[in-house]
């Protein structure tokens, strides 16, 4: 028998007798239908993308028109021509900002920085700006509570006016202060939101002679829940400032009655700057507000909109989103809360540089 007979006869011989060999084709066809199944899966979804980040990343570095900006905000001018020759790198642009916060002219613009930002004239706005000339903590700003120019500016029934003033100056935003993550269901058109209790603040059913409870307008609950814990430590303080041991605000009540602490709570609880944060008196609510993370934060977001050119940040609702600035805020907190490197760090941030 020749080879190629061979060959052939084992072939055959091999496909009758073994069903392995037999099975091995149809395996390779499977495997080739499956494949093609799996190439005909459409491809995976994209990653979420914002063309605004496109739009950011385009920008192009201008020390220059950074400068002038700078310049503007930090002295008061604009940049002279020396200042704009010198400045033909990063590096000169760093030592220029270096230069500006070290300037003479930064304490008069840090007044009127503080005078604007805090609706104040006189020694309170001073004080502040002069922490910053000086280097010193922002947080010791909260001496300014008991200054008795903006406690005689903001007197008002019950001492609110004082506690709107702390709130939207140094916390960034307006009442509700704080906001529960659930509702809680009392009985009214609209749920209460506040973090206190609903019964924690006074109404008729405790003595008090405003309803803060009343349930046709629990609205009105979900600012008082907090404001009510806090004025009364400004409720100490009459209309030229000055502090007394008693009660000596008005009401708005008929013949402007003196207010007493059952208008505020009911009997036994306690005062706070926020739930679950007690004070007692005016130097305990100092110290509260200055450890408030959200202090910290407002004053950078201040700061950023200033430098940016924004508008009021409560009355215009200029919001800074917390990402943009949160590297921002940890250097300042971890940087013992000097305004001075704040400014540094915003005048040479990317978003400042960049057009």
């Amino acid at each position: 028998m020749s080879t190629d007979n061979m060959i052939a006869a084992s072939a055959s011989a091999a496909s009758a007798s073994s069903p392995q060999e037999v099975r091995i084709p149809r395996r390779g066809k499977y495997l080739a239908l499956i494949l093609a199944g799996c190439a005909a899966q459409p491809p995976p979804a994209p990653a979420p993308h914002d063309e605004w980040d496109d739009r950011l990343a385009a920008r192009d570095v201008d020390y220059h028109a950074a400068l002038r900006i700078a310049a503007l905000r930090l002295t008061g001018d604009l940049p002279t021509l020396a200042e704009i020759e010198r400045v033909q790198t990063r590096e000169d642009y760093l030592d220029q900002i270096h230069a500006y916060l070290a300037g003479e002219q930064l304490p008069r613009q840090m007044l009127a920085y503080w005078t604007d930002t805090m609706k104040l004239e006189g020694a309170a706005p001073a004080f502040v700006a002069q922490l910053v000339t000086d280097d010193r903590s922002y947080l010791e700003f909260v001496r300014v509570l008991e200054d008795p120019q903006m406690l005689a500016k903001y007197y008002s029934n019950f001492g609110f006016r004082r506690v709107r003033w702390l709130q939207e100056v140094f916390e960034c935003s307006k009442f509700p202060a704080e906001i529960a993550a659930a509702p809680t269901d009392v009985g009214g058109a609209t749920p209460y939101t506040g973090t206190f209790p609903f019964e924690s603040i006074a109404g008729f059913a405790t003595g008090g002679r405003v309803n803060f409870r009343d349930t046709s307008s629990v609205v009105c609950a979900n600012c008082h829940s907090n404001l009510n814990h806090i004025a009364p430590v400004f409720a100490h303080y009459d209309d030229t400032g000055q502090y007394s041991p008693d009660f000596v605000v008005p009401t708005p009540l008929p013949g402007n009655p003196t207010a007493q602490p059952s208008d505020y709570l009911p009997a036994g609880e306690g005062l706070a700057w926020r739930h679950g944060v007690p004070i007692t008196d005016m130097a305990s609510l100092e110290r509260a507000v200055a450890a408030d993370p959200a202090t910290a934060q407002c004053a950078i977001s201040r700061l950023w909109n200033w430098a940016l050119g924004k508008s009021d940040i409560v009355d215009d609702a200029q919001k800074v989103p917390a990402d943009t600035i949160a590297d921002q805020v940890a250097e300042f907190s971890g940087d013992g809360y000097r305004i001075k490197n704040a400014l540094y760090r915003i005048f040479t941030s990317d978003d400042f540089v960049r057009f």
